[in-house]
This record gives structure tokens, C-alpha cells and sequence, in this order.
């Protein structure tokens, strides 16, 4: 995959890279949140996933 692909791939989707409003701070209790959001979907199949667009 080029580059170049994700970007076309997200525009063609109506999707827009934007750089974010604000920087949210990794707290500990954020890392908890995410820590435990990803245990409940550990176990989620490929369908799933596929639904899911992530982003930085």
C-alpha cells in the first residue's frame, strides 16, 4: 500500500484529514479506559473490525 492510498482512499469515502482542535493528555486514568476498552473487544471478529476506522 503507497502513501498515498489511505489519504484517496478516506477522500473518496467523503472522510478529510483535519489536525486536531486539541491534544488530549494520556492520563493514567485514560490509559485505564483504553486498556479496558480494548480487553471488552479482544474478542471481536474480523467482520467487526471492519467497521471500524481508526485514526490517530
Amino acid at each position: 500500500m503507497s502513501m498515498s492510498t489511505v489519504p484517496r482512499r478516506l477522500h473518496e469515502g467523503g472522510l478529510y484529514a483535519r489536525g486536531p482542535a486539541i491534544c488530549v493528555p494520556l492520563t493514567s486514568c485514560r490509559k485505564r479506559e483504553r486498556l479496558q476498552w480494548a480487553r471488552q473487544h479482544v474478542h471481536w471478529m474480523p467482520n467487526k473490525w471492519r467497521a471500524v476506522l481508526f485514526t490517530d
